[in-house]
């Protein structure tokens, strides 16, 4: 009896170290930080401002009397989005350290120039994140 629980154990342990693989337990990336946009007839304002890089979810406000076409430029990428009159828009990007330019086609205010710092850190550690 105890040469059997002996072998049943040892298949147990031989069974749980089948896997010889191994994977990168990687960090994972920043939560993502919300920065809400409002565009004005004579200035775009951001807040916060400014951010560390990571996901961001943006959430830009229309706040004049014509459709606004407003433009998300960084270094690598710009991004297009058409927001209707007193009407919010939504959308995410993944930032990376430099310079981020927002403007708005149909207002008369100057390109809003946010700097985005380093990375935020990880969300390894924050509980009830995706």
């Amino acid at each position: 009896m105890i040469a059997f629980a002996a072998i049943v154990a040892a298949c147990a342990v031989l069974a749980g170290c089948a896997g010889n693989e191994s994977y990168n337990n990687d960090p994972k990336p920043p939560a993502t930080r919300t920065v809400s946009v409002i565009v004005h007839e004579d200035e775009i304002a951001a807040s916060p401002n400014p951010f560390g890089a990571g996901p961001t979810r943006f959430i830009v406000t229309n706040q004049t009397g014509a459709k606004q076409l407003v433009t998300f430029s960084t270094d690598r990428v710009d991004r297009d989005v058409l927001v209707d009159v007193q009407q919010t828009a939504n959308f995410k990007m993944t930032l990376e350290e430099g310079f981020l330019g927002i403007s708005a086609d149909n207002s008369a205010a100057n390109t809003l120039e946010i700097a985005v710092g380093p990375e935020r850190p990880s969300a390894q550690q924050d509980l009830n994140q995706p």
